[in-house]
């Protein structure tokens, strides 16, 4: 077979590919595309040029994010829409540098090792998007297969850092397969391995666990009416709603309401309101909320009261860039120009606690919106006490479907990977509960106003990665640096 046009022709080639990789994220779904075209991009690292590279890479993930991440561009607010689209050129631009300096660390190396190095590249840069601050980690490789089998299968033991180093050595075996006849068994026998491996593993049931009754509340509002965080009648319009489901399901234990759901307030004033909700309905109540300090810094917030009166406040601690936070904004004061109003502010404090809301028996812990995206707070939250995951969010800013459906695949993952029951409240959908092994016990089926309720056991899952986290993929990654710099030195110093 013929591989000439992938050296001829790379800005091409890669352009195609790109658009089927963008396929391959929910909504659309495809996800076997994901296996398949980042492995033609590594074809393409034949041309040792850097600047070719760096163009292949760019053209490649462009074509692949307009696809899976068109939404950023349509949300009603031009400069928030704008500045999302410069932060994802932005992150292209970075990774695709990485991606031209691992492939091309000199002239003379085979092309298959341009191959292997290209993937060295990919894996280090959503290694620094998992492990950053920001809360932009939706465009990981491993995500792209978050609604599939080999994601069921694989993130229980690795994670979705790891599952983008299974995607990333799905595309390597069949690129060794078809570059190398000398290697060819070596790259058949990986796939055969990532494929087979998980079944050999099975998480560890713990003992029968009480059963707690939730309802999430889907306000079903839209975008404009849940931006009035001065309304005077939206703490009373939210109070009916819960009132209404109290009505609907008198058992109810939980009531979980979305992101930024209560008007912007102190502290003080905040968990008043979320007691005196808890105290009328006779049940714990999780709220979204912005709240400012005594010294006048903004948070976006979960405010949490038990039956009991137990009181828990969770400041979000991965804000979005450009909506929450401006990056660098201390050393680039200019960028200061650059801040957005969102939720009637235009400056969010991050923050540096964890919180658990202490329901007696069992502890809930707190995210907020794309910290779904994060399986190692969900890991983190388990290993000091949390039964349970409850993710506030809004996801109607971005008029598409594909937004809600990404997120609500994100948010399955942490079940998968923590082995808890996970709960996830938004505006306008998805709302939906999944049980400790990710399977979905109730979902909300519109983005209009709904109840979301189920009888939910806490029993948890002991899953490979609630014991060990990332550490076994920052070993490897590790460990295939190190490899490579002796490499480069080798190259360098003794060739």
């Amino acid at each position: 077979m013929s591989l000439s046009i992938f050296s001829k022709h790379p800005l091409v080639v890669c352009l195609i590919s790109g658009v089927f990789f963008g396929m391959s994220w929910p909504g659309i779904g495809f996800w076997p595309f994901a296996l398949l075209c980042p492995g033609i991009l590594l074809l393409c690292l034949v041309n040792l040029d850097k600047q070719i590279c760096f163009l292949s890479s760019a053209v490649f993930f462009t074509s692949a994010w307009t696809v899976a991440f068109h939404w950023n561009a349509l949300h009603p607010n031009t400069v928030t829409a704008l500045s999302s689209v410069v932060a994802l050129l932005t992150m292209i631009s970075i990774q695709s540098g990485l991606i031209a300096l691992f492939s091309s660390p000199v002239r003379k190396i085979s092309p298959l090792t341009a191959a292997l190095c290209g993937v060295l590249g990919i894996a280090v840069w959503d290694w620094i998007m998992l492990h950053g601050p920001l809360a932009m980690p939706g465009t990981m490789l491993g995500l792209s297969v978050s609604d599939s089998i080999l994601a069921d299968e694989w993130v229980p033991l690795v994670g979705s850092y790891g599952l983008t180093l299974i995607v990333l050595a799905f595309n390597l075996g069949w690129v060794i397969a078809l570059r190398s006849v000398k290697h060819r068994s070596w790259g058949l026998a990986l796939l055969v391995v990532l494929a087979l491996f998980p079944l050999s593993w099975s998480p560890e049931l713990s003992a029968p666990s009480e059963v707690i009754s939730i309802t999430a509340i889907q306000p079903g509002m839209s975008p404009t009416e849940w931006a009035e965080v001065t309304s005077t009648t939206k703490e009373s319009t939210l109070f009916a709603m819960l009132d209404s489901a109290k009505t609907a399901f008198a058992q109810t234990q939980l009531f979980v309401l979305p992101e930024t759901s209560l008007p912007i307030s102190s502290s003080l004033d905040i968990q008043g309101i979320v007691k005196n909700w808890s105290d009328s309905l006779g049940a714990s109540v999780i709220s979204g909320a912005i709240v400012f300090d005594s010294i006048g810094t903004f948070y976006n917030s979960a405010v949490a009261s038990s039956g009991s009166g137990q009181f828990s406040e969770y400041h979000k601690r991965r804000l979005v860039p450009f909506v929450e936070t401006v990056p660098l904004a201390r050393f680039l004061p200019f960028s200061e120009k650059f801040r957005l109003e969102s939720g009637g502010v235009s400056s969010y404090g991050a923050g540096t606690e964890w919180a658990l809301l202490n329901l007696g028996q069992f502890k809930v812990g707190l995210l907020i919106c794309f910290e779904s995206f994060f399986p190692s707070d969900a890991a983190y939250l388990r290993s000091i006490g949390a039964n349970l995951l409850v993710v506030i969010t809004q996801d109607g800013w971005w008029q598409s479907e594909t937004a809600r459906l990404q997120h609500e695949a994100y948010t399955r993952l942490l079940a998968l990977a923590a082995g808890l029951p996970v709960v996830q409240s938004s505006v306008d959908g998805v709302s939906a509960i999944w049980n400790a092994n990710g399977t979905l016990m109730a979902k909300g089926q519109t983005n209009g106003y709904e109840m979301i309720h189920a009888d939910l056991s806490l029993q948890s899952l002991t899953t490979q990665y609630s014991k060990t986290g990332d550490y076994p993929s920052n070993v490897l990654l590790s460990i295939l640096l190190m490899v490579y710099l002796g490499f480069i030195i080798r190259i360098h110093f003794f060739l």
